[in-house]
């Protein structure tokens, strides 16, 4: 049985589990421990404007999305911080489910949705297909310390 619903705090170890599952395999091969991955999530929970949703298979979450509303001089937008669906689960649908029903639960609230994300055929596709635009008139700027 599936099941979305809002992330709550004790969701968040067994996401920092599904989270490194997912960003450890490819097209990421990030390396992320889970102390690390438990304090990312953290984070973003205590973030204002905080809204994130987990997507659950069998009682056991799988997939989510965390993100944070933002507000701009024409609205308010959710900036999409993390998405995942662990790769066994994807191209099932479920990665669509939670963007529609994340779309459902901030219908009035927020005016869009944005994010960043890893530019591949396989992400862009995806995004693309659940409505999402590539905006050509931005760029990520990225400077290691």
């Amino acid at each position: 049985m599936n099941l979305i619903s809002q992330i709550t705090e004790q969701d968040l170890p067994l996401l920092s589990q599904s989270y490194m599952r997912t960003f450890s395999g490819e097209p990421w091969l990030e390396r992320w421990r889970y102390e690390d991955a438990f304090r990312r999530l953290e984070n973003l929970y205590h973030a204002p404007g905080f809204s994130g949703l987990v997507f659950r298979k069998e009682d056991t979450p799988v997939g989510a999305v965390f993100g944070r509303i933002e507000h701009f001089y024409d609205g308010d937008a959710l900036q999409i911080e993390e998405f995942w669906m662990e790769p066994v689960f994807q191209g099932m649908g479920f990665g669509s489910e939670l963007i529609q029903k994340l779309k459902e639960l901030l219908s009035g609230t927020v005016k869009s949705m944005f994010l960043m994300t890893m530019h591949n055929p396989k992400t862009v596709g995806f995004y693309q297909k659940n409505g999402f635009t590539v905006n050509e008139g931005f760029c990520v700027m990225h400077m290691d310390l």
